[in-house]
């Protein structure tokens, strides 16, 4: 099974302001389903990015998702979750040329900055990202949904990786890129001496075919500089980020 990761630009406060109305609607009952339903099925008529991330991550045309998502109350708390990923997918876009992200390789990444002394909690950080559910707390327990009232919201905003098969999607704010962008240029000096095996590499569950991938050296150093990458455009753009796992 092959995993990707990928990095959007994203402006966390606009897609609040966007979002928040469909989160007060949902705590009212079944019928603020409706709303967050129908807005992401005209997001998906009317944006070419919705129509290709949702292609993309999960293969979904207009017919699927109305098929496999109707229009009755929602069963699951990734029901729900479904619908908010596609109004996400409103507020994100990829910089011209050139794709932001970890590709196949996050895993690899964790394991170099593990060897640096980087804690787990950063390490999640920076492949993961924050979950969504920090920027929208409100309780949803008042929704009648057959498993979703023992759940709440927190549930329905981790559910967001069931609509990207499985994976995760999560967010970076500004302030939180700056700080990540510090520690990882400051670190960039001790990559050079690391020693990194084959059978390192493939614990991290890189494919390993004869000639397929770089020496081990440079492709630490690739890896390590796809971080610098993504959090220099953020920084030189001065947007969030979303960061997209999906398998």
């Amino acid at each position: 099974m092959t995993v990707t990761h990928e990095v959007f630009l994203l402006d966390v406060r606009e897609l609040q302001i966007a979002i928040d109305p469909y989160i007060e609607e949902l705590k009212k009952g079944p019928q603020g389903w409706d709303k967050v339903r129908a807005r992401a099925i005209e997001l998906f008529e009317v944006d070419p990015m919705v129509r290709t991330l949702a292609d993309e991550y999960g293969g979904w045309d207009k017919f699927g998702i109305e098929t496999d998502f109707p229009d009755s109350e929602p069963y699951e708390v990734s029901d729900v979750a479904f619908w908010l990923v596609l109004c996400l997918y409103h507020h994100l876009s990829r910089v011209e040329r050139k794709m932001l992200g970890f590709g196949g390789r996050q895993e690899l990444f964790a394991m170099i900055v593990g060897k640096l002394g980087w804690n787990e909690y950063e390490r999640n950080l920076l492949v993961q990202g924050r979950s969504f559910y920090a920027l929208f707390e409100a309780p949803f327990t008042s929704i009648s949904v057959t498993n979703y009232k023992s759940n709440g919201v927190g549930g329905a905003w981790d559910y967001l990786g069931h609509a990207v098969r499985s994976g995760s999607v999560g967010w970076l704010d500004l302030q939180g890129i700056y700080d990540l962008h510090k520690k990882v240029v400051e670190d960039r000096h001790k990559v050079a001496s690391l020693h990194i095996s084959w059978d390192f590499i493939e614990r991290s569950g890189l494919p390993l075919e004869q000639g397929s991938i770089a020496p081990t050296r440079r492709l630490v150093s690739e890896v390590y500089q796809a971080a610098i990458d993504m959090l220099n455009v953020a920084i030189e753009r001065r947007r969030d980020l979303c960061l997209i796992i999906s398998a």
